[in-house]
């Protein structure tokens, strides 16, 4: 016999349930592993009720952006959003390996 949910309605409460055992298994001295659980359980939900009312998976990694233009060279460990790494080049002071550096094409 097959135990699994088998509608997403089923997984979302199955799913809360994990997260309800993760959440009353804290303590004011849980290792920083366990709080890494819960947010993985957590995120698990959510793509769980993201599914449910039809919203697409993030494209980007970005929590501001999901939707929003992938970067097509993305710097190791940045997120592939275009819109904040646009940004962290012009806090950081580097460019994008693919574009002209306007100070030299004059």
């Amino acid at each position: 016999m097959n135990n699994r949910p088998s509608n997403p309605l089923e997984q979302f409460l199955a799913q809360m349930g994990t997260v309800n055992d993760l959440v009353y298994q804290l303590t004011p001295d849980s290792p920083p592993a366990a709080l890494a659980e819960l947010r993985d359980a957590l995120t698990v939900v959510t793509s769980t009720v993201n599914a449910m009312l039809g919203m697409p998976h993030s494209t980007t990694g970005c929590r501001f952006h999901p939707q929003g233009p992938v970067d097509p060279v993305a710097p190791p460990g940045w997120s592939t959003c275009l819109l904040c790494n646009t940004h962290r080049r012009r806090d950081s002071g580097t460019r994008r390996p693919d574009l002209p550096n306007p100070s030299t094409s004059r």
